[in-house]
C-alpha cells in the first residue's frame, strides 16, 4: 500500500511541473516603452538630469519561466545603447517580473536590475541602473 501511494504521489508532482511548464506564460518578442529618466549629478554635469527615452526589450529565448534575449535604450532618438537580459516570470502565477542587464563584452558587468509585473498583456516595471544611478517607471507593451 505505501508503495503505491509513493508511486501515485510521484505521478501527481510529475503532472504537476509538467502542466506549470506548458502553462508558463510566454513573453517572447519586442517590448517596448517610453519614459523620462532621472540621473543623479556627477563630475560632467553638477545637477540632476532628466531625459526622455525609450527602452526596446527584445525576448529571443524563453524555457519554462526564464528568459533571455536584449536589452536597448536610447535618449531622444539617438542610438541605442544595447546589454544582454536575463530574466524570469515567478512561477506563482502572480505576473512578477524581473531582469538583469549585463554588457555583452568582458567583464559582464552588471548594468540594472529591473522588476515590474504582467497585467492585461502589459509589463508595468521599475529599472534601476547600478552604473549611473538612472531610475525609471515604464509600461512596455509587446509589439506584433
Amino acid at each position: 500500500m505505501k508503495h503505491k501511494l509513493a508511486t501515485v504521489s510521484l505521478a501527481a508532482a510529475l503532472f504537476a511541473s509538467s502542466a506549470f511548464a506548458q502553462s508558463a506564460t510566454d513573453l517572447s518578442g519586442t517590448w517596448t516603452g517610453s519614459y523620462i529618466a532621472a540621473s543623479p549629478a556627477n563630475s560632467n554635469k553638477p545637477f540632476p538630469r532628466f531625459g526622455k527615452a525609450e527602452w526596446r526589450l527584445d525576448i529571443t529565448h524563453q524555457e519554462e519561466n526564464a528568459f533571455f534575449g536584449t536589452s536597448q535604450w536610447r535618449y531622444d532618438g539617438g542610438d541605442w545603447t544595447k546589454y544582454q537580459a536575463t530574466g524570469s516570470i515567478r512561477s506563482d502565477g502572480s505576473g512578477v517580473v524581473s531582469i538583469l542587464e549585463a554588457a555583452e563584452n568582458p567583464p559582464y558587468t552588471v548594468n540594472s536590475v529591473s522588476n515590474g509585473q504582467l497585467i492585461d498583456d502589459k509589463i508595468y516595471i521599475d529599472f534601476q541602473g547600478l552604473r549611473l544611478g538612472t531610475s525609471y517607471s515604464t509600461v512596455l507593451e509587446k509589439q506584433d
